[in-house]
C-alpha cells in the first residue's frame, strides 16, 4: 500500500500503565525535568530512548481498527487519577498553603 501519515507506525504499543513501565515513561520524564536536575533527566534519556526506539508500534489505520472506546476512556481516567495523586503529592510536600480543592472535586467527579 501507499505510504501515508495513516500507515506510518508511529504509535508504541503500550502494553502497562504503571511507574516504570513504557506506559508511564513521558510522566516519570516530566517529573526528571521539573526537578532541575541534569542528572536525573539524563539518567532517564540513558533508560528510556533506546526502550522508546525499540517498541514495537502500530500505525494509525492499526488503532483504529483495534480501537475500544471504552478503554481509552479508562485509561485517561487512570492517567487523571495519578496526575492527581502526584499534584496532591507535590502540593502537600511543596506547597503546604494551597488548596487540594480542586484535585479533591475532579476526583469526586470522576466516581
Amino acid at each position: 500500500g501507499a505510504r501515508t501519515p495513516r500507515s506510518a507506525r508511529l504509535f508504541p504499543v503500550v502494553k502497562d500503565l504503571r511507574t516504570g513501565t513504557l506506559g508511564f515513561l513521558w510522566a516519570e520524564y516530566e517529573a526528571a525535568r521539573q526537578e532541575g536536575c541534569r542528572a536525573r533527566v539524563d539518567l532517564w534519556r540513558r533508560r528510556w530512548v533506546q526502550v522508546w526506539r525499540e517498541a514495537p508500534r502500530l500505525s494509525l489505520d492499526e488503532i483504529i481498527m483495534h480501537a475500544d472506546v471504552g478503554a481509552e476512556l479508562e485509561w485517561q481516567d487512570t492517567i487523571m487519577a495519578e496526575t492527581n495523586v502526584l499534584r496532591a503529592r507535590q502540593l502537600l510536600l511543596h506547597h503546604r498553603d494551597l488548596p487540594l480543592r480542586h484535585i479533591l472535586d475532579d476526583e469526586v467527579r470522576r466516581d
